[in-house]
């Protein structure tokens, strides 16, 4: 009998899959778990086998020494994706294993997702399944209808609260409370994957329907069961994108251990999945200055119910095979779009080539991951038109990165672009009398869209073409209706050609960004494209030069741009770019004092598009993760006053007016990808990172990941961990979850080629100044409660201790940015002083006398503190439990003189003229006004 192993099998979805696939009796099961436990083996009637999701290589013996021949993934969604990754290269290891279903069980996770963190770390494991031999299969189910079962129907699913508390009789709708979504109760999915395993061949995505409704629909079915009204909020898009969402009675019950904020960013997140769907189309549109409302779709976000399994037929799942209706009859490329015909092209010589092969793998391994236009296994496995094949072959030269090879590939490229440049855009209607997304127009449309991509690569070479081509392509895909899902769905009955419609209209939209990014983030209101024609600046228009006011403004800005970005860019004067500008601005006097500004402001566009530019403006960046608040966010304020680093913030997400509020270019980035982390530093020019994020849970792979991607970076030099505070001893680097993160960081930085230097500061003075003296951490007391006159000092409060303010850390590390050479280890003294002489200077400074009690270091080691009476405001983010064994912890490094630490030599020795504030300062100016 086959075996198939089961990650994650002892609970969730996973139990299910267990039992279920034990019914079905067509397999072996065994269940791999992070440890053995005999009870609950007897319990499943299975084997347990503990693995080490870190060690692939001990996981693939145990696969092949157990014959497994399928591993299903159902790992908890708290479980980080790269011990799923090493699950994965165990599974292409292991000579016995052929198959493998990832751990995804809910909607199919597309490209437009990756801002969500849990879609980010699901689209990674499909690129790594994309590097293996393995046959595998997304289970999309929608949404678990477990959690809304009540106690009386088995689950093995965590109690949650989403949307609808039925016990509470209250729901909170996200969105559009139209909006259709698939449901499914988790053991129906564990009978359908039983199911899909005895099938000889699996598809790309198997679709599993047990009910399709709204939230509106789904609130109404409760108040019919129930027999009661409920109360119905509504949460706005804008409020989810703030990160909250109406509360619910259910959600009360989880803030002990899942804090307020975390649980609503958390539902928030997935409010806007179900209002999204995966409709990516109403944001195509959205963009677009022509069309104020998008298309009416159908069935948004789900595939059409002819895929579907429904529970009363109980059908296998299925979805799209490789598909043989791509290829174009007769070898052309229809007649309505006969210009695209190439077969005079001396593009099509590259089909002779002997490296044919070479450059169809160079082609997926490297531009298919950021450009996933085609479904691969389709292309490797059919016939398809030569013009595709060799935009595919240009582009796996030019990818190759040689250049013997991009040499070569300009020219097979400019080839290419004739078509675009000389034929296509003549056509001034629709190019049928039935403007539809029909098979046949798909590979022209991927070969345009393949050319236009390759210009973003070339840069300045083709940046201004590029950008007139991009605007008349989409107009193109507008008229033959790419953007319009109900018409794709229509036309193509294969979910292979339906997918490939949407990754065109995807990756258009992306590539169109791309090449407005200047105009879209500076220019807003200068909507070249709708009224700025080739004809209107040839002067054929009879409507001649421009009279608004504020077109002729912006139009002057973009001449004064254009002839500031002529200074050090090789910029044809006859290109269209240069041509717009000129043609609306022949009778202005452009204002040149504009200039500086405008090239400051656009330089880190030019450098993502990898314009090659030697300018001091275009100087290499730092980038600081966690910048956007804290220790962080000051770092961000002291690089920028040092003012000889462009700065970037790497952050999960990038809330409307972050920007502006700290001044600096903030990046979204996924810490689960490690390649689309390494992409982004190189693409930003980064030389220097510098971690600020948050590892007080002891969980750090943000930060290995972080490590692992800088290293990988080819611009990326340098690296400054997230220590920032006191030495740590060998035990504590075992028990203590910080120091174990931060050790983790330091072995993870010992394996690279990087330049590193970790910091400490001794703790951080802000928390008596605040909240008069400017900081950006929170505004929490520390031993001593400068608002409510009350210290409880750790131990005998005799043990000097170093204090920083974070201001004055940032400083320093901002001017060791400068140093040639990095020490291991760089130290920071912002004052020295006891606990005691602090409280002591503390009342004279408010001119009152505090309470003051001491905590033994028995108390402290045992984790108990002296509440001080400001702390019970913050247990709602930081849980009672969890802040008082923090401080209690701090308190034994304190009386243990870990914070007493006396360097040979300083970052102040090396800068004098930095001079931090003492603890004297801080109280001074945060409360000296209270003396008085």
């Amino acid at each position: 009998m086959p075996v198939v192993a089961v990650a994650g099998g002892t609970s969730s979805v996973g139990r299910f899959i267990v039992e279920e696939t034990i019914a079905d009796g067509k397999f072996e099961v065994i269940v791999l778990s992070r440890k053995a436990d005999p009870a609950k083996e007897k319990e499943l009637s299975a084997r347990i086998l503990p693995v080490d999701y870190s060690d692939p290589d001990s996981i693939a013996t145990l696969l092949e020494d157990n014959h497994v021949e399928i591993v299903v993934a159902a790992l908890s969604g708290r479980t980080p994706p790269e011990q799923e990754h090493g699950l994965i290269q165990a599974a292409a290891k292991s000579k016995a294993t052929k198959r493998y279903i990832p751990s995804v069980w809910s909607i199919k996770y597309r490209p437009e997702h990756s801002w969500n963190p849990l879609g980010a770390a699901k689209l990674s494991l499909f690129d790594s399944l994309e590097k293996t031999d393995l046959e595998w299969t997304v289970v999309a189910n929608g949404f678990f209808l477990d959690y809304w079962g009540g106690p009386n129907l088995k689950s093995y699913l965590d109690p949650q609260t989403i949307v609808l508390d039925v016990p509470g009789r209250k729901a909170a709708i996200p969105g559009n409370p139209n909006q259709p979504l698939v449901f499914t109760y988790a053991k129906d999915v564990g009978q359908f994957t039983a199911k899909l395993m005895t099938l000889e061949k699996w598809e790309p995505v198997s679709y599993i329907i047990g009910d399709r409704l709204s939230w509106k629909e789904f609130t109404h079915l409760a108040e019919e069961v129930t027999g009661e009204k409920f109360e119905i909020a509504y949460d706005s898009v804008e409020l989810l994108k703030s990160g909250k969402v109406t509360e619910l009675p259910g959600h009360v019950q989880f803030y002990p251990f899942f804090p307020k904020p975390a649980l609503q960013g958390m539902m928030a997140q997935f409010g806007i999945l179900f209002d999204q769907g995966a409709d990516l189309l109403k944001r195509h549109e959205a963009i677009s200055h022509q069309s104020d409302e998008a298309p009416e779709q159908k069935d948004q976000g789900e595939p059409s119910t002819e895929n579907a399994v429904s529970e009363s037929q109980k059908p296998v799942p299925t979805c799209e095979p490789v598909d043989t209706s791509l290829v174009i009859p007769d070898g052309s490329l229809s007649m309505e779009l006969e210009a695209l015909n190439l077969s005079s092209n001396p593009t099509m010589q590259l089909l002779q080539s002997s490296s044919r092969n070479e450059l169809e793998a160079s082609y997926f391994l490297h531009f298919h991951p950021h450009w996933p236009l085609l479904h691969k296994r389709t292309f490797l496995q059919s016939e398809h038109p030569p013009e595709l094949t060799a935009a595919v072959l240009t582009a796996g030269l030019w990818v190759l990165d040689t250049p013997e090879t991009k040499d070569k590939a300009r020219f097979y490229h400019d080839a290419l672009l004739k078509v675009i440049d000389n034929q296509l855009f003549k056509i001034r209607q629709p190019v049928t009398d039935s403007p539809e997304p029909r098979p046949e127009f798909l590979a022209p449309f991927q070969v345009l869209l393949i050319a236009l991509i390759l210009c973003t690569y070339r840069g300045a070479e083709r940046f201004p073409s590029a950008l007139f081509n991009s605007k008349h392509l989409w107009r193109l895909f507008q008229s033959m209706g790419v953007y319009d899902q109900k018409a794709i769905d229509y036309q193509n009955s294969s979910p292979i050609i339906r997918e490939c419609y949407q990754r065109l209209a995807l990756l258009h939209f992306k590539v169109h960004v791309h090449l407005n990014s200047i105009l879209m983030r500076h220019f807003p209101q200068f909507k070249t494209f709708d009224y700025l024609t080739p004809k209107r600046i040839c002067k054929q228009d009879e409507r001649g030069p421009p009279t608004d006011k504020r077109e002729s403004e912006h139009a002057e800005l973009a001449l004064g741009l254009c002839r500031s970005l002529s200074q050090f860019a090789p910029w044809d004067p006859q290109d269209w770019w240069s041509g717009l500008a000129r043609g609306h601005c022949s009778r202005l006097s452009p204002s040149i004092n504009i200039v500086p500004a405008s090239i400051k402001s656009v330089s880190h566009y030019l450098i993502i598009l990898k314009i090659g530019i030697q300018n001091p403006l275009l100087a290499m960046a730092v980038a600081v993760a966690g910048g956007t608040g804290g220790l962080g966010r000051a770092l961000v304020d002291a690089i920028k006053a040092h003012g000889k680093h462009e700065v970037l913030v790497l952050s999960r997400k990038n809330t409307t007016g972050l920007e502006e509020s700290l001044g600096a270019r903030v990046v979204t980035v996924d810490y689960a990808n490690v390649d689309s982390l390494a992409s982004i530093l190189e693409e930003r020019n980064v030389e220097i990172v510098i971690s600020a994020v948050n590892n007080i849970s002891g969980d750090n792979h943000p930060e290995i990941n972080l490590i692992r991607a800088a290293d990988k970076s080819e611009t990326t030099k340098r690296f400054i961990p997230s220590y920032f505070g006191t030495p740590y001893t060998p035990e504590q680097y075992e028990s203590f979850p910080p120091a174990m993160a931060k050790k983790a960081a330091t072995e993870q930085l010992e394996a690279t080629s990087l330049e590193w230097t970790k910091v400490y500061n001794g703790y951080f003075l802000d928390y008596y100044g605040t909240p008069k003296l400017k900081s950006y951490m929170d505004d929490i007391s520390f031993s001593i409660d400068m608002r409510n006159n009350f210290a409880a000092l750790p131990g005998s409060g005799e043990v000097p201790v170093v204090f920083t303010h974070t201001f004055d850390v940032a400083r320093f590390v901002a001017a060791a940015l400068d140093l040639p050479v990095w020490e291991r280890t760089s130290w920071i003294i912002g004052d020295r002083i006891t606990w005691n002489d602090l409280a002591k200077q503390a009342q004279d400074v408010k001119g009152v006398p505090f309470h003051v009690t001491h905590d033994s270091i028995e108390a402290l080691k045992a984790g108990v503190i002296t509440e001080l009476p400001s702390h019970p405001q913050f247990y709602d983010v930081y849980p009672k439990e969890h802040l008082q064994g923090f401080i209690a912890a701090c308190g034994v490094m304190c009386e243990k003189g870990q914070a007493n630490f006396t360097p040979e030599r300083s970052l102040n020795e090396l800068f004098p003229d930095i001079k931090p504030m003492t603890a004297r300062d801080v109280l001074e100016k945060g409360w000296g006004a209270e003396r008085e």
